[in-house]
């Protein structure tokens, strides 16, 4: 009897993430690097990430998706929420797993960078993190264009590096973004250090599993949005030409880091 009430718990449960996972997902535009539902990027912003991402697919299969949600849905995580774009647009060379996404949900005040596999060892958790850490200063100024340029520059070098190649437009990114004042830079230095204080702390205190990585996924567990997806609104229009983009068939490998302004 016990048995007959767990798979019948079990066939209830199932079908729910399958079914709010493909539910109202927001469709990418149709240059598909840069999707803004709030509205915060400029059409000569919006140019540099395409242009860059279309240099940048050329020469290694990368891609770096910008995602800028209005509000999280039904306030799932923003953590599930950046895996299911992520698998869903397919970011990223399907053979290398390299693509990057930047998610942003302004009404949340929240944003996350979610990685492929492939490019985890160029890109762990610590260095996105760092990278939240600088574009949140510009965020609390309410500086959103320039905090994300800031936040894909920065993943950019580190792609760049990765692969030892020189990104068309690259150095352009950032030229016209203003440096926030000096006490935003020195208050998010020190909120770094006492998180790497902190953390160094906790790591040597629990010690380590050893063994190898492998390329398995971080598992979060089942996915449920209450609701599905509903509400995500459209892309942007046009204007700075392009178009015709799309992914490669990446998925993530769960790793990244979330944050906050």
């Amino acid at each position: 009897m016990k048995k007959r009430v767990w798979l019948f718990l079990l066939l209830l449960l199932l079908p729910l993430p399958i079914f709010a996972a493909g539910k109202d997902l927001p469709q990418p535009t149709r240059e598909f690097y840069v999707y803004d539902e709030a509205d915060v990027l400029s059409d000569a912003a919006k140019g540099k990430i395409v242009s860059t991402n279309e240099s940048l697919a050329r020469q290694t299969g990368a891609q770096v998706v910008v995602c800028v949600l209005d509000r999280l849905p039904d306030g799932a995580p923003i953590e599930d929420v950046a895996v299911e774009l992520f698998d869903a647009w397919n970011i990223g060379s399907k053979e290398k797993d390299n693509g990057v996404l930047l998610l942003v949900a302004m009404g949340d005040k929240k944003f996350r960078i979610e990685t492929g596999y492939g490019l985890e060892g160029a890109l762990p958790d610590m260095k996105a993190k760092a990278i939240l850490n600088d574009l949140t200063p510009y965020f609390k100024e309410g500086r959103y264009e320039d905090g994300i340029l800031t936040g894909f520059g920065e993943i950019l070098a580190v792609i760049e590096e990765e692969y030892n190649i020189q990104i068309d437009g690259s150095e352009e990114v950032t030229a016209t973004v203003e440096p926030v004042e000096e006490d935003e830079v020195v208050d998010t230095i020190l909120r770094w250090v006492i998180i790497l204080i902190v953390l160094s702390i906790f790591l040597r205190g629990g010690g380590s599993s050893g063994g190898g990585r492998g390329r398995r996924r971080r598992y979060r567990g089942p996915v449920f949005f209450p609701g599905g997806y509903g509400g995500f609104g459209g892309g942007f229009g046009g204007g700075y030409g392009g178009g015709g983009n799309f992914g490669g068939g990446g998925s993530s490998g769960g790793g990244g880091a979330s944050g906050g302004w």
